[in-house]
């Protein structure tokens, strides 16, 4: 166990577990859902094995741009990926968060996924409160559970 502050966000999905899998490591499903809502998605890139990352940046709708990368730190398919997650550019303060995502089939063709974060220090994850962390990692996992599911019942 760590001492250091975490945030833990659950989804049961309507689809088999590598369906799921496949959406959290292939570009070409990740784009459409893994992004703050309101967002578009201008670049995704994904190399999931250990050492290699993703990056995918979004653009609002002043069109802002918000760069994002994991390095992935721990692959095991269809069952977990393990990521630093930052912002894929050079700005001070640019700490990685520890994040680890699992998929469990729960049977009757649904999977739980479990997002777990570890932040560096207490101040980091209350300024991710702040702007709003748990909130969009809760639309963000409806975003996907519509995606997915649509996939799966296509």
């Amino acid at each position: 166990m760590t001492d250091l502050p975490e945030m833990s966000v659950e989804r049961i999905f309507n689809a088999p577990k590598d369906l799921v899998y496949s959406a959290w490591t292939k570009a070409e499903h990740f784009q459409h859902w893994f992004l703050p809502p309101g967002f578009k998605t201008v670049l995704c890139e994904i190399d999931a094995r250990v050492g290699g990352m993703f990056r995918i940046h979004w653009e609002d709708a002043d069109g802002n741009r918000y760069p994002n990368k994991g390095i992935y730190t721990r692959v095991e398919p269809t069952d977990l990926v393990a990521y630093e997650d930052s912002f894929d550019d050079d700005r001070e303060n640019n700490t990685p968060t520890q994040v680890t995502v699992s998929f469990e089939d729960v049977g009757d063709g649904k999977t739980r996924v479990v997002t777990h974060s570890l932040f560096a220090n207490h101040e980091i994850l209350e300024q991710m409160k702040t702007m709003g962390a748990v909130e969009i990692w809760n639309l963000t996992l409806d975003q996907a559970v519509a995606y997915i599911e649509g996939l799966a019942s296509a």
